[in-house]
């Protein structure tokens, strides 16, 4: 004759599923405890958002690069980039700036540049514009750098 689950549900009456054979006091397979720490192993992934970058969005950054990959036209990016050097060239400009973060900066400037450069081709590229007007949209950036730096490039 099987016996009962002599356990106490959450709703507190007793369990009237069957007790597995041999279990003391009779549990059934729900309470016997075998399933204690059930779940996904320590260190597992399957919920992660994936992709080399995933971590580091949050849900609405996820949200806004599912609508832009809809756009191609390097707009954003050149206006992204833009806004970072000019938010890097103030510090720069900052005469009690720390020395370290100067020398941090400096080089990215630089490389932020370089950037918009390199996208303000691609997007010629992209367009099928003549080399004519990147060189003039580069000397364009360049001269806007250089009157936030202060220099002439």
């Amino acid at each position: 004759m099987s016996s009962r689950c002599s356990a106490t549900t959450k709703s507190g009456e007793q369990c009237q599923a069957f007790a597995v054979r041999g279990s003391a006091p009779p549990r059934c397979s729900a309470h016997l405890g075998r399933n204690r720490g059930a779940g996904a192993p320590a260190g597992n992934q399957n919920r992660r958002t994936h992709g080399f970058y995933g971590r580091y969005y949050s849900a609405d950054e996820l949200d806004a690069l599912a609508e832009y990959a809809a756009d191609d036209s390097l707009d954003s990016e050149i206006g992204v980039v833009r806004v970072a050097l000019r938010r890097a060239l103030k510090v720069l400009q900052d005469e009690d700036a720390d020395p370290a973060l100067v020398a941090a900066l400096t080089p990215l400037v630089f490389a932020g540049g370089r950037t918009v450069a390199r996208l303000l081709r691609d997007r010629r590229l992209l367009s099928g514009q003549d080399a004519d007007t990147i060189m003039r949209e580069m000397a364009d950036a360049l001269e806007e750098l250089g009157t936030e730096l202060g220099v002439r490039l």
